[in-house]
Protein backbone atom coordinates (compact mmCIF):
# COMPACT_ATOMS: atom_id res chain seq x y z
CA UNK A 1 0.00 0.00 0.00
CA UNK A 2 1.62 3.32 -1.04
CA UNK A 3 0.58 5.41 1.96
CA UNK A 4 1.30 3.17 4.92
CA UNK A 5 1.26 4.76 8.32
CA UNK A 6 4.67 4.47 10.00
CA UNK A 7 4.55 4.22 13.76
CA UNK A 8 7.60 5.13 15.83
CA UNK A 9 7.65 1.70 17.42
CA UNK A 10 10.57 1.02 19.75
CA UNK A 11 12.83 3.68 18.25
CA UNK A 12 11.44 6.54 20.32
CA UNK A 13 11.64 4.53 23.54
CA UNK A 14 15.26 3.57 22.79
CA UNK A 15 16.17 7.20 22.15
CA UNK A 16 14.40 8.39 25.29
CA UNK A 17 16.19 5.72 27.34
CA UNK A 18 19.51 6.84 25.86
CA UNK A 19 18.83 10.46 26.83
CA UNK A 20 17.65 9.53 30.33
CA UNK A 21 20.71 7.32 30.82
CA UNK A 22 22.94 10.27 29.88
CA UNK A 23 21.07 12.42 32.42
CA UNK A 24 21.73 10.01 35.31
CA UNK A 25 22.56 11.81 38.51
CA UNK A 26 20.91 15.05 37.43
CA UNK A 27 18.77 16.95 39.91
CA UNK A 28 14.98 16.45 40.32
CA UNK A 29 13.06 16.04 37.03
CA UNK A 30 16.23 16.56 35.01
CA UNK A 31 16.92 12.82 35.32
CA UNK A 32 13.28 11.63 35.22
CA UNK A 33 11.43 13.44 32.44
CA UNK A 34 12.62 13.15 28.87
CA UNK A 35 11.91 16.71 27.78
CA UNK A 36 13.69 18.30 30.74
CA UNK A 37 16.53 15.76 30.57
CA UNK A 38 17.12 16.41 26.86
CA UNK A 39 17.44 20.13 27.51
CA UNK A 40 19.74 19.54 30.49
CA UNK A 41 22.00 17.35 28.34
CA UNK A 42 22.20 20.04 25.65
CA UNK A 43 23.22 22.62 28.24
CA UNK A 44 25.70 20.21 29.84
CA UNK A 45 27.31 19.64 26.44
CA UNK A 46 27.68 23.37 25.90
CA UNK A 47 29.16 23.86 29.38
CA UNK A 48 31.62 21.02 28.72
CA UNK A 49 32.64 22.57 25.38
CA UNK A 50 33.16 25.99 26.98
CA UNK A 51 35.01 24.39 29.88
CA UNK A 52 37.50 22.74 27.53
CA UNK A 53 38.26 26.11 25.97
CA UNK A 54 38.65 27.72 29.40
CA UNK A 55 40.94 24.89 30.55
CA UNK A 56 43.18 25.39 27.49
CA UNK A 57 43.22 29.13 28.13
CA UNK A 58 44.23 28.58 31.77
CA UNK A 59 46.93 26.06 30.83
CA UNK A 60 48.30 28.48 28.24
CA UNK A 61 48.48 31.21 30.92
CA UNK A 62 50.21 28.81 33.31
CA UNK A 63 52.67 27.72 30.58
CA UNK A 64 53.62 31.35 29.90
CA UNK A 65 54.06 32.08 33.61
CA UNK A 66 56.30 29.03 34.03
CA UNK A 67 58.38 29.88 30.95
CA UNK A 68 58.93 33.43 32.15
CA UNK A 69 59.86 32.24 35.66
CA UNK A 70 62.38 29.78 34.21
CA UNK A 71 63.80 32.50 31.95
CA UNK A 72 64.24 34.78 34.96
CA UNK A 73 66.02 31.99 36.88
CA UNK A 74 68.45 31.30 34.03
CA UNK A 75 69.04 35.03 33.50
CA UNK A 76 69.88 35.39 37.21
CA UNK A 77 72.21 32.38 36.94
CA UNK A 78 73.97 33.83 33.87
CA UNK A 79 74.31 37.24 35.55
CA UNK A 80 75.84 35.77 38.69
CA UNK A 81 78.26 33.41 36.88
CA UNK A 82 78.90 34.20 33.18
CA UNK A 83 81.19 31.17 32.83
CA UNK A 84 78.27 28.78 33.48
CA UNK A 85 77.65 28.01 29.80
CA UNK A 86 74.90 25.40 30.29
CA UNK A 87 72.68 28.17 31.73
CA UNK A 88 73.08 30.07 28.44
CA UNK A 89 72.10 26.94 26.52
CA UNK A 90 69.04 26.35 28.72
CA UNK A 91 68.02 29.99 28.39
CA UNK A 92 68.42 29.81 24.60
CA UNK A 93 66.15 26.75 24.56
CA UNK A 94 63.53 28.68 26.53
CA UNK A 95 63.88 31.65 24.18
CA UNK A 96 63.12 29.29 21.28
CA UNK A 97 60.00 28.09 23.14
CA UNK A 98 59.01 31.75 23.58
CA UNK A 99 59.75 32.48 19.89
CA UNK A 100 62.47 35.00 20.82
CA UNK A 101 64.84 33.73 18.16
CA UNK A 102 67.30 36.68 18.17
CA UNK A 103 67.95 36.34 21.90
CA UNK A 104 68.40 32.58 21.53
CA UNK A 105 70.90 33.04 18.72
CA UNK A 106 72.91 35.56 20.78
CA UNK A 107 73.20 33.11 23.68
CA UNK A 108 74.14 30.19 21.42
CA UNK A 109 76.74 32.20 19.50
CA UNK A 110 78.26 33.24 22.84
CA UNK A 111 78.45 29.62 24.05
CA UNK A 112 79.89 28.29 20.79
CA UNK A 113 82.43 31.16 20.79
CA UNK A 114 83.53 30.26 24.34
CA UNK A 115 83.52 26.47 23.92
CA UNK A 116 83.16 25.13 20.34
CA UNK A 117 83.27 21.50 21.55
CA UNK A 118 79.80 21.57 23.22
CA UNK A 119 77.61 19.36 21.04
CA UNK A 120 74.41 20.38 22.81
CA UNK A 121 74.92 24.03 21.76
CA UNK A 122 74.99 22.97 18.11
CA UNK A 123 71.90 20.82 18.63
CA UNK A 124 69.95 23.70 20.22
CA UNK A 125 71.06 26.01 17.40
CA UNK A 126 69.82 23.33 15.02
CA UNK A 127 66.43 23.48 16.80
CA UNK A 128 66.49 27.26 16.41
CA UNK A 129 67.19 26.98 12.67
CA UNK A 130 64.45 24.36 12.36
CA UNK A 131 61.98 26.73 14.08
CA UNK A 132 62.81 29.45 11.55
CA UNK A 133 62.58 26.98 8.60
CA UNK A 134 66.29 27.32 7.89
CA UNK A 135 66.71 23.62 7.05
CA UNK A 136 70.22 23.82 5.53
CA UNK A 137 71.77 25.42 8.64
CA UNK A 138 69.73 23.13 10.91
CA UNK A 139 71.22 20.12 9.12
CA UNK A 140 74.76 21.52 9.34
CA UNK A 141 74.43 22.19 13.09
CA UNK A 142 72.86 18.76 13.75
CA UNK A 143 75.74 17.13 11.86
CA UNK A 144 78.27 19.14 13.91
CA UNK A 145 76.52 18.00 17.13
CA UNK A 146 76.82 14.38 15.95
CA UNK A 147 80.54 14.85 15.22
CA UNK A 148 80.95 16.08 18.82
CA UNK A 149 79.28 12.84 20.05
CA UNK A 150 75.97 14.45 21.03
CA UNK A 151 73.14 11.90 20.80
CA UNK A 152 70.39 13.38 18.61
CA UNK A 153 66.76 12.26 19.03
CA UNK A 154 65.74 9.31 16.86
CA UNK A 155 64.75 10.36 13.35
CA UNK A 156 65.91 13.96 13.78
CA UNK A 157 68.49 13.94 10.96
CA UNK A 158 66.08 12.13 8.63
CA UNK A 159 63.40 14.76 9.30
CA UNK A 160 65.80 17.59 8.53
CA UNK A 161 66.98 15.91 5.32
CA UNK A 162 63.44 15.28 4.10
CA UNK A 163 62.39 18.88 4.95
CA UNK A 164 65.46 20.23 3.15
CA UNK A 165 64.64 18.18 0.04
CA UNK A 166 61.00 19.30 0.03
CA UNK A 167 61.99 22.99 0.12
Amino acid sequence: HPHMRVKTGTVRRQFHKKVLKAAKGYWMTRHKRYKVAAEAILHAGQYAYNGRRIRRRDLRKLWIIRLNAALKDFTDCVTSDPSFLIAYIQRAHLYIENKKFDDALKDLEFVIGKNPSLGIAYYIRSLLNRSTNNWQDALIDAHQAQILNFKLPDGYMEELKSRQLSN
